[in-house]
């Protein structure tokens, strides 16, 4: 071996104590010499070699939650002493944003422009002491996926010197469980527990209404959750479910989880109010707070099951009564409590149904009411079910407390004076009418008679026109003023009542002498449904000049003459003379005669006159 040759000699160490650097000394002896050298060295191969500038990260991996970041630079003096001033710098990345010192401030300043730190030493930093400083970094523009590493210098002795390179990643870090029942709905109030690879319980959640819950903030690692309480009405599922979050889990993790329904039932017994008969035929209508709706019908032992009910609040309401029962109207709040397969029992009291009825009793012709009319109630059968039943002072009578179906009243007796009305008066009571007053008007025709007056001469029986009656009642008073005989010698009168009358003459036919005597009739209820024929005698003017003042009739045995009254009630003077007076009806005509013979003689001897 020559003084000029050169050998490279490389071997391996193994490391037992990891210390900042190593002092590592080789020797080369030979005859003529012996000679040593020495160098510093360092694990992280920084080729620093006479002072350790170091950089550290307290989180090598963040999440979406995670948004704060800290860095810490270490420098210390291997040999020597770093002297007051002494700069270093730290360029952030672009996606990083400084925000403040933590720790250090006592030892460096910092100031920051365009991301770039420049940290200078504030005094001097001997041998064997660390000068470390720490600061903040906000993260909010890193997405999950990225990436950011970065390091420091330092210049020293004319030299540009690094420190070690530090890396940070985001990632989600969010873990999502979905809450459903196996079709589709969503539940929420369903509590977990979540734990970490060591079994531990590191957080817990609810679902919400959207049947999820989060947990954020995960690093990388395994996990478990468990089912701490289920939804109400669902069973607990106490299976774990394990998922793990690693250095790629940049979207939430999805999961799943089932739970199957406790369900309860419902049973109603339907039944009268009153007598608690059970009742058939009640049709109900059952909503769940989704809107789900059951309907049934009650049965012949007035029940109705509603079973396999998903836990929850229901509203119950009855749609149909039974036949012949109100309406249940009410709203019935049902609780499905899903603790545990329970059965809620429901009674419901139906009303009867009971109707009225009014009716109303009026005159036919001018609408009068009628009182003390009689009635009967029979229903649909014929079948009495009140009797007796007689109008007040407004011809009223009012019938309560029907049950639902037909009825008819039926009059039994009227009022005097009317015809009794056998035709039945029906009407119904029915689930839709028997709020109301049913209200029924029936009129009644009064006996209503006839007469007919004929006026004859008492002599030859012709009839005799033109003559005036007046019609009054037997309280004489005036009930038609002016009734005059036909061409026939007829007058008739319709539509009188019940009751006695007179028909009074009040001028005669001028050829005939007046009889002033009444003509006096009844209208009964025996004879009102047939005309009343009167016949009264007036006897001819004549030529007389005699009377019969003695007021007898002059014809006694007339048959003819209902009221056997007196043919002449007053003196009657002719104009025409009687033949008792012939002789003097002569005289004075030739009278009259000769008076106008001596008038007109005058005359001719005297033409100027």
């Amino acid at each position: 071996m020559n003084i000029t040759d050169s050998y490279l000699i490389e071997y391996k160490v193994n490391v037992v104590k990891a210390f900042d650097s190593y002092k590592n000394t080789a020797t080369l002896t030979s005859d003529e010499f012996n000679k040593s050298d020495s160098i510093l060295a360092r694990l992280d191969g920084n080729d620093n070699y006479n002072k350790i500038l170091t950089k550290s990260v307290n989180k090598t991996i963040v999440t979406n939650q995670d948004t704060r970041l800290n860095y810490t630079l270490n420098l210390a003096a291997i040999t020597g002493t770093i002297n007051k001033g002494q700069t270093f710098t730290d360029k952030l990345d672009d996606r990083l944003t400084y925000i403040g010192i933590v720790e250090g401030n006592e030892l460096f300043n910092v100031s920051e422009k365009d991301n770039l730190l420049t940290i200078t030493a504030k005094k001097d930093i001997p041998i064997g002491t660390d000068g470390s400083i720490s600061f903040e970094v906000d993260t909010s523009k890193l997405i999950p996926g990225d990436s950011v590493s970065n390091k420091a210098y330092i210049q020293f002795n004319n030299g540009n010197f690094s420190s070690n390179t530090v890396t940070t990643k985001k990632i989600d870090g969010s873990v999502v469980l979905k809450k459903t029942n196996g079709a589709g709905k969503l539940l929420s109030g369903a509590q977990f527990n979540l734990l970490n690879g060591n079994n531990e319980v590191i957080d817990s959640g609810i679902s919400n209404t959207d049947g999820e819950v989060t947990f954020h903030n995960l690093l990388p690692g395994n996990y478990q959750i468990i089912e701490t309480k289920a939804p109400n009405g669902y069973e607990l599922d106490t299976r774990p479910i394990s998922f793990e979050v690693n250095n790629n889990s940049v979207t939430p993790i999805l999961l799943e989880m089932e739970n199957k329904l406790v369900k309860g039932a419902l049973h109603i017994v339907k039944q009268d109010s009153a007598s608690k008969q059970k009742l058939s035929g009640a049709e109900f209508k059952l909503v769940s707070e989704d809107g789900d709706i059951h309907t049934g019908l009650t049965d012949e032992k007035g029940e109705l099951l509603f079973d396999n009910l998903a836990p929850g609040e229901y509203n119950l309401t009855e749609v149909k009564a039974p036949i012949g029962y109100e309406l249940d109207q009410s709203i019935h709040k049902v609780t499905i409590s899903g603790e545990k397969s329970d059965t809620v029992e429901l009674t419901i009291d139906n009303k009867e149904i009971r109707g009225a009825a009014k009716l109303i009793k009026k005159d036919s012709q001018d609408g009068s009411l009628l009182k003390d009319v009689h009635f009967k109630l029979v229903d649909g059968q014929g079948n009495t079910v009140l009797d007796d039943l007689v109008t007040n002072e407004d011809g009223e009578i009012t019938v309560s407390n029907l049950k639902i179906g037909n009825y008819a009243f039926v009059e039994t007796k009227t009022q005097d004076g009317y015809i009794l009305d056998e035709s039945i008066t029906p009407f119904e009571i029915t689930d839709r009418n028997y709020t109301k007053n049913i209200e029924l008007v029936k009129y009644n025709d009064k006996m209503l008679g006839s007469v007919q007056l004929e006026k004859l001469d008492e002599d030859n029986k012709k009839p005799i026109s033109q003559t005036h009656f007046k019609l009054i009642n037997s309280n004489t008073e005036e009930i038609i003023s002016d009734l005059v005989t036909d061409q026939d010698g007829k007058l008739i009168i319709n539509y009188l009542p019940i009751g006695e009358y007179s028909l009074i003459e009040t001028k005669s036919n001028p050829d005939y002498i007046m009889n002033t005597s009444p003509v006096n009739f009844k209208i009964t209820k025996e004879n009102y449904s047939t005309t009343v024929k009167l016949v009264k005698y007036n006897k001819k003017k004549i030529e007389t000049t005699g009377s019969n003042d003695s007021g007898a009739d002059d014809n006694p045995n007339n048959s003819n003459d209902v009221n056997h009254s007196p043919d002449h009630d007053e003196q009657t003077h002719s104009a025409l003379p009687s033949t008792g007076d012939i002789v003097g009806f002569s005289v004075l005509i030739g009278v009259i005669l000769v008076m106008a013979g001596m008038l007109l003689m005058k005359r001719g001897r005297n033409p100027r006159a």
